[in-house]
Formats: C-alpha cells, structure tokens, sequence
C-alpha cells in the first residue's frame, strides 16, 4: 500500500518479530531492509526498541541525494582509479547518489577521465598532494548525503546486481547505535574490533560530530583504526558486513566479492 502513504509508515512489533515472524515466516527487519532497497523514496527515519518496538518509514517528498561515495586519489589512473570508477558505475543505481572524488595532486590522466564523465560526479582538486586523511576529509564536508561511502581508489566491486554493495553496507543502520560497517574488519589485541576505511559506511552526521578523520594521521596511516575506536567509546556498533567476505588481493589491488 506504500504509493497511497503519503509521508509515514509505522511498523509495530519490529523487536518481538524483529528476525522471525509470529508464523515462523520471514521477520520484520529482513521485510523492512528488502522494502527500502526497493523503494527508493523511502528512508528509514527512526527505530524504537522499548516495549515491542516500533519503526517509522518516511517519504521523501523531493528527490534528494541520500548516499554520497567519497573516493580519494593519487595518480594510479590505469591500475586502480579507472578500474573503481568503472565498477562503481556499472553496479550501482546514481538515482539517489554522488560520487565525490577528490584529486590529491594528480599529474595522471585522472583529472581529465573524471571531467569527462557525464554521471553526478564532482571532483574535487587539490594541485598538490595533501594526504590522504585530508582529501578524505574534505570529500565528506561536500557530501550532500545522510550517509558517506568512503571507498579508496584500489578496492574494486566485483560483478554484482545494481546497489547490492551500497544495500548490505546499509541495512545495519536500521538500528539507532549503528556508527560504521564494512567489509573490511580486523580485531586487534592492543585495538580490539576496528573497522578499515577502504569500503566503509558512515553516517555524515555522526562523522561530523567525531570530527571525522583525525588529521594528526595525515598522510594517511591508522586514521581508520583510530576512527572505529572512537565510534566504540561513544557508544555506537561497528559492523563486518557481509561476515566472511571474500577479498582477494591482487598486485596492489583489493577484489571485493
């Protein structure tokens, strides 16, 4: 019935059935993540865990940009950008997104490819190298998206249907406390669960409010590490998804499947 809801929808009993229904069927959540993935004008807005539980879906009036992919570069046109690029072109549906890439000195062809492209990219240029800790950063405060992607220049989609990476990326956010999820997870025993920025899910505003990346890393080492630690302090869940992917690692370059 969701094209005769003109703004809410109000899902009860989303924590008592939250994984299986009263039947035995199928349970609300992998309902609920598998309507959004399909219905791209509704978000979701807020998820109650008191009593039974209670989600609340909203419209969104206007057509807005609600996903923003952040893809920080240095040169490594033919070998690792192009090959990103490419990918995230071919699997993923731009309807609701950005693609923000911030050129970090490039003396390559990657600032002429990226002008010519005709999908909503915007490129951000920096004629001398900055770091990658800063270009990621400035990525992030141009982002017009509730959530931020931040995807480096050597980790590769692999063939897949349209949105399944940006889908399972997002479907923890259902709940509340989610602060980041990836592929890319690693528990250390000095660090504990941390997650790595190469593939990872953020939402903006939480960025915002941690400050983002910490620039006392810059160029670039161990600011993601440092990141998740601060997102577990504050209270919020870092999460693998999907748990035990597949990443092959070839001549430099990461193959996510």
């Amino acid at each position: 019935h969701s094209p005769k809801v003109k703004i809410y929808i109000l899902i009860h009993d989303t924590e008592s059935f939250k994984d299986v229904g009263e039947d035995g069927s199928k349970g609300e959540w992998p309902a609920i993540q598998e309507f959004l993935a399909n219905n791209k004008d509704w978000s979701l807005k807020e998820h109650l865990t008191i009593s039974n539980g209670l989600t609340v879906l909203e419209r969104r009036l206007q057509y807005e940009i609600k996903h923003t992919i952040v893809i920080p570069t240095y040169n490594h046109f033919h070998d690792a950008l192009k090959p990103c690029i490419d990918a995230v072109l071919a699997y993923t549906d731009l309807s609701d997104k950005e693609i923000i890439i911030v050129a970090n000195g490039c003396t390559d062809e990657t600032i002429p490819y990226i002008k010519s492209l005709k999908a909503p990219i915007k490129l951000i240029e920096f004629v001398e190298p900055m770091g990658y800790i800063k270009s990621i950063n400035a990525g992030i405060k141009e982002a017009r998206g509730e959530f931020v992607t931040t995807l480096d220049n050597d980790s590769i989609l692999q063939p897949q249907d349209k949105d399944q990476w940006i889908n399972t990326l997002y479907a923890p956010f259902i709940e509340n406390d989610m602060g980041a999820t990836s592929p890319f997870s690693q528990t250390y025993d000095d660090l504990g669960h941390v997650l790595h920025s190469g593939c990872t899910m953020y939402r903006k505003s939480f960025l915002l409010q941690m400050g983002m990346f910490d620039e006392i890393f810059n160029p670039g080492y161990m600011s993601d590490e440092d990141l998740a630690i601060r997102i577990r302090k504050a209270g919020y869940k870092l999460a693998e998804v999907p748990k035990n992917v597949i990443k092959e690692y070839n001549n430099g370059v990461f193959h996510i499947n």
